[in-house]
């Protein structure tokens, strides 16, 4: 890769991950990766949806009704935890920056063609 580009996306990487918007989301990650309750409640919604499979492999209606009900209600809980809640909209916000540079480059080299191929003609 040249130089100069490679200077370019280590100095975009820089700044990416000293943006607001990058860090917020990171601490917000760490947060919900180290929570023990939300690894509990993953843990309680795969075990119910196991549950769910075994019983409709034995051909158990009410226990596999049972079961993805409490699958249902664990993943509602997990779903409204509050740290869930501020993680997902920390994605999308950095998910919305991330679009925005990759727009801008996108449409930068799309630019940068345009006058390469009008200069060629020229």
């Amino acid at each position: 890769m040249d130089k100069e580009i490679q200077a370019a996306l280590t100095k975009l990487t820089a700044a990416l991950a000293n943006n607001e918007l990058i860090k917020n989301y990171q601490q917000v990650k760490r947060q919900v990766d180290q929570s023990e309750k939300l690894a509990q409640l993953q843990t309680a919604i795969k075990n119910a949806q196991q549950e769910a499979v075994q019983a409709e492999h034995y051909e158990k209606p009410a226990a596999k009704k049972q079961a993805l009900q409490q699958a249902d209600a664990l993943k509602e809980a997990f779903d409204t935890h509050p740290l869930v809640g501020n993680y997902r909209a920390q994605l999308l916000e950095a998910d919305d920056l991330l679009q925005y540079v990759t727009n801008l480059i996108q449409q930068e080299i799309n630019d940068a063609i345009k006058e390469d191929t009008n200069a060629s003609k020229n």
